[in-house]
């Protein structure tokens, strides 16, 4: 059986413009006009029009294609058996069987640069599944993180301490950056437990990680920070962070508070403290020490009158609170020049909680001071 695709010198995958071509060029090239008398070149031209009659056809090239297939199974099937039966050593031995027909390429399933390419993708889907698996551990775990998160803001707002800071624990063992926990840890340690270092310490981290994951930083967190360095006598940083809390948040009357006091206890700037004051009195929560904050004001500039209008607001609203009755005695020290009112004021002032009345006793007062509750009833 003729071997067609040898006999035009196109390969097995050849496609129909390539025999086509192919044919053209050995059909001029063995032309009985261009070669007379050459019987070799007749035949060959019989061979390359009886070659491209069947490979030009697309039925015959498909029947032709099958039928070569089948024969060069059955053959390799027969060396198989061949073989087997054979002994080994003998086998060592059998002279090769000569093979008269065609040479033809050993046609592989994939070539070398088909490999290559099988070699890229696959190793394209293994970093893609690598990288999936490290997102979905990742999103796993930041899941559970922010799951604990939140069974501790429950915890919280019950005032189960504890359980919140347990909760908080587990959370801070899967994912430590995440802004929420670490301000929920701040906010424990300093309001709870009084720890203003440590409530800083984690308070500052969420800011910092809010920052790097650009997400939008809520007032309470700079509120919050300015509270923990309030008490750690670090003035001068918190009033940049309440500064900021009032351009963003302007009701923000605890605020308005605290950098009041910080106006009128460490910066001496009484009149800025007393415009803060004067804003917070709006806020019913807030009334009281707004009010008290802006009388302190006002004695330190000598307005002793306002001073003792707002006190008196002030004993209104709150009448056992310790500063009203300290700073009431001052006025009447200083403004009204009343010592007996002043010296009865102080001790109920002490007795309320307030230390430096103490020292102003010793200094206005006698030691003896009984006298002053059996005057108590004309004071009032």
């Amino acid at each position: 059986m003729s071997d067609y695709y040898s006999i035009l010198g196109v390969s097995f995958y050849a496609s129909s413009d390539e025999i086509k071509a192919k044919y053209k060029r050995l059909a001029v090239k063995y032309h009985p006009d261009k070669n007379p008398d050459n019987p070799e070149a007749e035949e060959q031209f019989k061979q390359i029009n009886a070659a491209y009659q069947v490979l030009s056809n697309p039925q015959k090239k498909s029947q032709y294609d099958q039928l070569i297939l089948y024969i060069l199974t059955k053959k390799a099937a027969e060396e198989v058996v061949e073989t087997k039966q054979t002994h080994p050593r003998d086998r060592r031995r059998r002279p090769a069987t000569p093979y008269n027909g065609p040479v033809r390429k050993v046609i592989t399933p994939l070539d070398r640069k088909n490999v290559r390419i099988v070699y890229f993708l696959s190793f394209l889907s293994f970093v893609g599944l690598v990288l999936f698996c490290g997102w979905f551990y990742f999103f796993m775990e930041r899941f559970t993180a922010e799951t604990w998160t939140e069974k501790a803001r429950v915890a919280y707002n019950k005032g189960e301490y504890l359980r919140a800071l347990s909760f908080l624990r587990d959370a801070f063992k899967k994912i430590g950056d995440i802004p929420e926990t670490n301000h929920l840890k701040g906010a424990i340690e300093m309001y709870e437990f009084k720890n203003y270092k440590s409530g800083y310490y984690f308070i500052n981290r969420s800011i910092l990680f809010a920052k790097q994951q650009e997400t939008p930083i809520p007032t309470e967190y700079y509120f919050d920070r300015a509270y923990a360095l309030y008490n750690l006598e670090k003035y001068d940083s918190a009033s940049l962070d309440l500064s900021k809390v009032l351009q963003d948040s302007s009701g923000h009357h605890h605020a308005q508070i605290l950098l009041g006091d910080i106006y009128l206890h460490e910066k001496k700037l009484y009149k800025q403290a007393i415009e803060l004051y004067k804003a917070a009195f709006a806020s019913d929560t807030f009334k009281h020490l707004a009010t008290i904050g802006e009388a302190i004001a006002q004695y330190e500039l000598k307005e002793y009158r306002k001073s003792e209008s707002l006190l008196q607001l002030a004993y209104l609203q709150k009448p056992e609170s310790g500063l009203v009755s300290y700073y009431r005695a001052l006025n009447a020290l200083k403004a009204e020049k009343d010592t007996i009112k002043g010296c009865i004021l102080l001790e109920q002032a002490y007795t309320q909680g307030v230390r430096d009345a103490r020292f102003q006793q010793s200094v206005y007062c006698r030691s003896d001071s009984t006298w002053y509750y059996q005057l108590y009833p004309l004071l009032e």
